[in-house]
C-alpha cells in the first residue's frame, strides 16, 4: 500500500472531527488496510482426501496504518502528535467507535496503540504505527435512496413542514434499491414521522415497526448494527426492538442487484444499502 493513495484519506472520530491523512502533516505510507484475510470453517472430505469449505468469515482482526509526519519545526512536530492522542482518545473516552474513510468507504474502528519512530537526526519528522480495532471486519459502502410521499412544496421540491434532513423532487408509491456487491447487503431504514406502523416491502419481505411516530420524530431499523431504536423531537433514544414486525425478516438482507422498495405507508423513508467488503474498493467508481 505505499506510495500516494488515489483517494481522499481520513479519520472521522466518534465526535465527527476529522484528522486527514492523505496530506501534510500526515500522511499514509504503508500498513495493512487493503490486506484480506477469511476464516474458513471446513470438514475432511470423504476418505480423508483434502478439506471441503463449509463456510467463511472474516475474522474480527487488528488493522495497523503507518504514517509519515511531517512538520516544519520541532514545536510543531510535538503539536501534531499532541492532536492526534487528543483525536484518537475521544473515541476511548465515549467508548465508541470512529471511522476510518478511504474515498467513500470506512471501517468502524477504534485505535488501540500508537508506536512512535522519532529521530534525534530529524527532529521534525516521525513515523507513526497505529493500530486499529474493527468494530466490523469489513469496508463499508452507503448509498442512500430517498422517499417522501407528499408533503408541503417549495420552489425546490417536497419537504415536511418541520425539520426534515432532506428535499425532493417528486413522491412515488416505491422506488428501486440497487446492491452493486455481489454478496448480500445489510439495509439502513429510517422512518420519520407522523407516521402510524411504517412499514416498506423490499422484495416481498416487510419490513417495519408498529408504533407510531409523532411529528419531528424517526425511527431506525439498522440490520448491520441489529438495532431498532426511536429517536424523539428533543434527540432522547428509545429502544424499540420489540415493536419490529415479527415475521423473521426484519434483519433479512437485500441480494446483489435491483431491489423494488415499496413504501406501505405515509412515511418519509430512506433506505441505506450498506455495501460489506474485505478491502476498499481500488477504483474510484
Amino acid at each position: 500500500m505505499r506510495g500516494v493513495l488515489p483517494f481522499e484519506a481520513y479519520y472521522e472520530n466518534s465526535l465527527g472531527e476529522r484528522l486527514y491523512l492523505d496530506r501534510r502533516p500526515c500522511v499514509i505510507s504503508g500498513g495493512t488496510l487493503f490486506d484480506t484475510k477469511w476464516k474458513p470453517q471446513t470438514s475432511s472430505r470423504p476418505m480423508g482426501e483434502g478439506l471441503r469449505l463449509l463456510s467463511a468469515k472474516r475474522p474480527s482482526e487488528d488493522k495497523t496504518v503507518e504514517l509519515d509526519v511531517y512538520a516544519d519545526t520541532q514545536e510543531e512536530l510535538a503539536d501534531v502528535l499532541e492532536n492526534m492522542e487528543t483525536h484518537f482518545g475521544r473515541d476511548i473516552s465515549a467508548m465508541s467507535c470512529g471511522r476510518l474513510y478511504i474515498g467513500d468507504q470506512f471501517l468502524r474502528c477504534m485505535c488501540m496503540t500508537s508506536k512512535k519512530e522519532l529521530s534525534r537526526d530529524f527532529v521534525m519528522m516521525g513515523r507513526l504505527t497505529l493500530t486499529l480495532l474493527p468494530e466490523i471486519p469489513a469496508w463499508c459502502r452507503e448509498t442512500t435512496y430517498r422517499h417522501l410521499p407528499g408533503g408541503d412544496m417549495d420552489a425546490d421540491g417536497h419537504k415536511y413542514s418541520y425539520r426534515y434532513p432532506y428535499r425532493y423532487g417528486t413522491g412515488m408509491a416505491g422506488i428501486t434499491i440497487y446492491n452493486e456487491s455481489y454478496l448480500p447487503s445489510p439495509l439502513r431504514i429510517v422512518f420519520y414521522g407522523p407516521a402510524v406502523s411504517p412499514r416498506v416491502e423490499v422484495n416481498g419481505s416487510v419490513i417495519g415497526i408498529n408504533t407510531t411516530l409523532l411529528e419531528g420524530e424517526y425511527a431506525v431499523i439498522d440490520q448491520q448494527m441489529r438495532q431498532i431504536y426511536k429517536v424523539s423531537a428533543d434527540g432522547g433514544k428509545t429502544n424499540i426492538f420489540d415493536s419490529r414486525v415479527k415475521n423473521g425478516r426484519t434483519y433479512e438482507y437485500i441480494r446483489p442487484g435491483a431491489a423494488h422498495a415499496g413504501v406501505t405507508s405515509d412515511a418519509g423513508v430512506d433506505i441505506t444499502v450498506i455495501e460489506q467488503r474485505s478491502e476498499p474498493r481500488w477504483a474510484l467508481s
